[in-house]
């Protein structure tokens, strides 16, 4: 008898990747690195058995932050190794659909090219999954991951195909506004938006990513060199023409008209795709999952109270804002067992406050609960470096590492920092260059100035007397 179960399955590699990257003595101190989820089942019905989870976490080097350089990305390999030892006690066959998310690239591997464009270091070769020692088929997927990771949101996402919203559908249509104004006289524009007359039938955005301020009732354009701005419409078209200031005019003469030159109509889904044409194909990413990418960062930017939608660039949709996932299946069959196992690389957050520097990674244990069992654990972090302090009070040191073995899941998650016990060179400031050279020429011009008043003043008391001020 074989049974095919919608039971689905996070085998993770999750980050929560939203930091920023600094240079050592300037901003926060550190940057953010992607925390580690071990295998969840997301549908507490899940008939199957964790009889064993073995992590080992080998951690041969950390992260070069303090170069220009990105060579060391490709001998990085430092990485995970989950080995789940699964038992299926049912009379039936499981077929059961996984995932498993890789997360967003970390901050730190990102560059900026000589163009001016993102660069991201494709690592995908080191993720690895495979059943029973196998390298198993795997479809790679995406999905929106700026806001805080949803994974039962997520994953309903990957199986049902589209995002569900009640004022953005598929067939809504989307408008672009061309206006034109006297570039000679007219530095900026606002659209006056009557937000509480829309009663939610229609929703502006700003066409461009700069040059416009908003509040909840205005928006500010510096129009182009060509003295147009442009913006969007989602819903029902604008039924008027919209309503213009130029509060550069004298008082009361505020209000002004713009030239309507250009209009574009389409639905949501041909605007969304039209933008997709425009994603870098090396990201792999597929029409389907564009499409719920960019609707949920549409979500993420309306003021629904407003609704005006903040503008963004593309670029953080199709790259900063992406959790990368493999799909796949594994069959277990009535009474059997299956060893899955997945490697990925691992990315701590690095904190530069302190020196040596100091480097924290994160393992989250408690997704796990959802399993309808979970037996033994066995966790081996393999490194040559020190570990500072844990959340596992029951570290073992080992000659590779330390190790942690428990009949049962830990309460809590898994956190550990290290240290290499090499201090870094403190690397200069940049900004801090730029601001005490600032202030150099600013006292000195101060002292010259002082020094011009002090000279005059005792020319003005050999001529006339002493000064009286």
């Amino acid at each position: 008898m074989k049974k095919r179960i919608s039971t689905v399955f996070i085998t993770a590699f999750l980050i929560l990747n939203i930091g920023i990257t600094v240079f050592a003595n300037a901003g926060p101190g550190y940057s953010k690195g992607r925390s580690s989820i071990g295998v969840m089942t997301v549908f507490d019905q899940s008939p199957i058995v964790v009889e064993k989870e073995i992590l080992n976490i080998d951690i041969s080097s950390v992260p070069e932050i303090n170069t220009v350089e990105d060579s060391w990305l490709n001998d990085y390999s430092s990485c995970f190794t989950a080995e789940y030892r699964l038992y299926n006690p049912t009379e039936y066959d499981i077929t059961t659909r996984l995932f498993f998310p890789f997360g967003n690239t970390p901050e730190y591997v990102e560059k900026w090219n000589e163009e001016g464009g993102l660069k991201i270091y494709q690592d995908k070769a080191k993720y690895s999954v495979k059943v029973n020692g196998e390298e198993t088929d795997k479809k790679l997927r995406h999905t929106y991951g700026i806001v805080k990771f949803d994974a039962e949101q997520a994953i309903q996402e990957l199986m049902d195909g589209q995002v569900k919203d009640e004022f953005f559908h598929p067939d809504m249509t989307v408008t672009k506004y061309v206006y034109r104004f006297d570039s000679d006289n007219v530095e900026e524009i606002d659209l006056v938006w009557k937000w509480e007359n829309e009663n939610g039938i229609r929703a502006v955005q700003p066409a461009y990513t700069h040059g416009y301020f908003m509040t909840e009732s205005t928006m500010n354009f510096h129009p182009k060199k060509d003295g147009t701005i442009e913006f969007y419409i989602f819903g029902e078209p604008l039924d008027e023409n919209p309503v213009f200031k130029d509060y550069s005019r004298s008082a009361k003469d505020w209000d002004t008209t713009g030239e309507l030159i250009h209009t574009e109509t389409q639905t949501l889904r041909e605007y969304i795709l039209k933008k997709y044409d425009d994603v870098d194909k090396g990201y792999m990413i597929s029409e389907s999952d564009w499409y719920n990418i960019y609707l949920r960062r549409l979500q993420n930017n309306i003021n629904r109270d407003v609704m005006i939608i903040s503008s963004f660039y593309d670029f953080e949709v199709s790259v900063t804002g992406v959790m990368n996932w493999y799909e796949y299946e594994i069959t277990i069959p009535a009474g059997g067992r299956v060893v899955n196992t997945v490697t990925a690389p691992i990315y701590p957050t690095i904190y530069y406050d302190v020196n040596p520097y100091e480097y924290q990674y994160v393992y989250l244990l408690s997704p796990a609960e959802k399993w309808a069992e979970f037996k033994d654990i066995e966790i081996n972090i393999n490194t040559p470096f020190e570990i500072l302090k844990s959340t596992l009070s029951e570290l073992e040191k080992t000659e590779k590492g330390y190790r942690y073995t428990h009949k049962s899941l830990p309460e809590g998650e898994l956190e550990f920092t290290l240290s290499t016990g090499i201090k870094m060179p403190v690397q200069p400031n940049p900004y801090v260059k730029v601001f005490g050279g600032f202030m150099l020429i600013f006292c000195g011009c101060i002292g010259l100035f002082l020094w011009r008043i002090y000279r005059a003043i005792k020319k003005y008391e050999a001529e006339h007397g002493k000064f009286k001020g």
